[in-house]
């Protein structure tokens, strides 16, 4: 009987030896799984802090774009404002070159 023990009792310490090597397995497995998950999350972190930089770079562009857009407004205006400066100029050089005129008739009576 005591050799049945014996026997028995190095069939579970095998068991147990197989149990704890299974669980070993699984345990090198898991941690394998948790760094690629971890690799994974560190990759998915910068993935994300370039696209915010790129949301960045977009914001950028964006305000670029509408100050460029009120610059070109103002471009239209200064524009109109010149062209109706050029009017009044050409105006006063008429009135001008009238008076001119006027001045030598007047001149010429004298």
């Amino acid at each position: 009987r005591s050799a049945e023990a014996g026997a028995a009792s190095v069939a579970e310490a095998a068991r147990l030896q197989a149990d704890v090597e299974r669980l070993g397995t699984f345990l090198r497995a898991r941690d394998a799984q948790i760094e690629e998950l971890n690799r994974s999350l560190r990759q998915q972190q910068e993935a994300l802090r370039v696209l915010e930089g790129g949301s960045v770079g977009a914001a950028d562009v964006a305000r670029l774009a509408q100050e460029k857009e009120a610059q070109a407004q103002q471009l239209q205006q200064v524009q109109a404002q010149l062209a109706e400066v050029q009017r009044a100029a050409q105006a006063l050089e008429g009135e001008r070159a009238r008076l001119t005129v006027l001045c030598a008739e007047e001149a010429r009576q004298k």
